[in-house]
């Protein structure tokens, strides 16, 4: 069996995964921004769009299918795909791509889910 020309990344550790993907409820915590003057970073600004478009996955299936047909990056698309442990790792990926992919995908969720 030939190996592969390109090179794999790592995969990451649980550990990883869930500090990297999952959000937590202080990054959840929106009140924290306007009552200290904090400006969340990027990741938790896009971590926080995931979480409401998983709970929209739940509430709303058809509305939810409708946002993810939007988002026009396949790899954007197939964090919502899936079963949960492989979005896991698509999101790790995705999260740790160049700043500008991380904020079309930003950008993309932010217009989908507050138009």
């Amino acid at each position: 069996m030939a190996r592969s020309p390109f090179p794999r990344s790592p995969r990451p550790t649980s550990e990883e995964l869930s500090r990297v993907v999952l959000v937590t409820p202080f990054e959840l915590d929106t009140t924290q921004d306007a009552t200290a003057g904090l400006v969340p970073d990027l990741l938790t600004l896009v971590k926080r769009l995931v979480h409401e478009m998983d709970q929209l996955e739940v509430s709303d299936p058809v509305t939810w299918a409708a946002h993810v047909a939007t988002l026009t990056d396949d790899d954007h698309k197939n964090i919502f795909r899936y079963r949960i442990p492989d979005r896991h790792f698509i999101r790790y990926d995705v999260y740790g791509s160049q700043r500008s992919l991380l904020q079309q995908l930003h950008d993309e969720l932010d217009a989908a889910l507050n138009p």
